[in-house]
């Protein structure tokens, strides 16, 4: 941003304005009467004026109407000194986060933050009993304001706007107990609605077994419907769309990527974590088969190693391995009917090896499976390692 907040030629061209939608921007500034004296300038800012005008689709009534409801809510809720409720809320807010595993969790592509929350670890009745829906709400302004100032710090260091952020939502665990966390969703869809349009660049809900579109239709009418065009909702073969815009060396092993980094679980008293909380997810429809596949760079190769755990019923599982350039499968592993197997594969060059569930004999059972695929360059010693991480 310029000093005064308008968008420069270079920026313009970043954001793929047209001389249209700058001048629009610029008599939509002056109709809001900007600047202000009484609020920051980051909410007064052309960004911030681009995001309102592109979220209705550059109906200026529509969207001066939104913008001066949020000058308002931003004044009566006093956001500019949230930092100051988190000053003195911090055991409210050590409760939220027991119960609610969230996490910045590096950029994406672009350098958007990336932000990550294992919606379906929620103990939901658990956090209905011990938080109020308006220290919640609190706690959704405090955490959206510090991606807002993440966005802000990126764009300053890229030399690019950056005001959006890409989500990752976790469903693993999600059940029908999962609707008592509503009135809290609810409030703060309604906040984020009216206050932060465009916050949002894309939603990836992953491991969305059969319940969650059950689950998402009950709160589905909450939601913009800028921000239900970008919501995604992956079963499984998730790890190839969510690396077509987060790096893998970013991406959580837990969603095939590579970073090892570990993921936020419910710490709240009472709770037992599930020892497949680091494992990566796929479902295995009836009749059907699914493959992973995990490659090796590296031209003097290395050591793989699998882990597969199944919390009911099993699968056929068969290992291969092709070597760069070729076309032949060599068979690693074959093993019928397996809940859990473990198991290691050395090479000595670049190339793939492909992990297929078969799931072919059964005629009306899906199948959940849970695994991690890590592949370790070098010495024996880093192999060691690796297994030992996995165990």
């Amino acid at each position: 941003m310029s000093d005064k907040g308008v968008l420069t030629s270079e920026q313009v061209k970043q954001l793929g304005l047209t001389e249209d939608q700058v001048q629009k921007i610029a008599d939509f500034r002056k109709a809001m009467g900007v600047p202000f004296e009484d609020v920051p300038d980051h909410i007064q800012d052309d960004i911030t004026l681009f995001r309102f005008l592109s979220g209705k689709k550059w109906d200026a009534k529509v969207s001066g109407e939104q913008y001066q409801s949020m000058l308002k809510w931003y004044k009566e809720e006093d956001v500019a000194n949230i930092w100051e409720w988190e000053n003195k809320n911090k055991e409210v807010i050590e409760t939220i986060l027991s119960m609610y595993p969230c996490v910045r969790y590096g950029f994406d592509r672009e350098g958007r933050p990336l932000q990550i929350t294992r919606l379906g670890m929620i103990p939901a009745p658990m956090f209905a009993e011990k938080v109020k829906v308006e220290d919640y709400v609190k706690f959704h302004i405090l955490y959206f304001e510090k991606l807002a100032r993440l966005c802000r710090e990126q764009s300053t260091k890229l030399g690019k706007p950056i005001y959006q952020v890409s989500v990752i939502i976790d469903a693993t665990g999600a059940s029908f107990s999962s609707r008592h966390f509503k009135p809290f969703f609810s409030a703060t869809a309604a906040v984020d609605k009216q206050n932060y349009p465009e916050f949002l660049n894309s939603v990836d809900v992953v491991n969305a077994h059969w319940m969650v579109p059950m689950l998402y239709n009950i709160v589905k009418p909450l939601l913009d419907p800028r921000t239900k065009e970008k919501i995604r909702m992956h079963t499984s073969e998730y790890d190839k769309a969510l690396c077509g815009h987060i790096d893998a060396k970013v991406l959580p092993v837990a969603f095939g990527g590579l970073n090892r980094d570990p993921l936020p679980v419910p710490t709240v008293e009472g709770l037992e974590q599930s020892p497949t909380d680091t494992l990566a997810f796929k479902n295995v429809p009836a009749r059907r088969s699914v493959e992973y596949t995990r490659a090796c760079d590296d031209p003097k190769g290395g050591k793989f190693l699998w882990v597969i755990k199944l919390d009911s019923y099993d699968v056929n599982l068969t290992v291969q391995w092709t070597e760069k350039g070729g076309t032949e499968k060599k068979e690693v592993a074959v093993k019928e009917k397996i809940s859990e197997d473990k198991g290691s594969f050395e090479v000595d060059g670049e190339g793939e090896l492909t992990l297929t569930f078969d799931n072919t004999y059964s005629y009306l059972t899906s199948k959940d499976v849970r695994f991690a695929v890590y592949f370790t360059p070098g010495s024996e010693d880093a192999a060691d390692t690796a297994e030992a991480k996995s165990t």
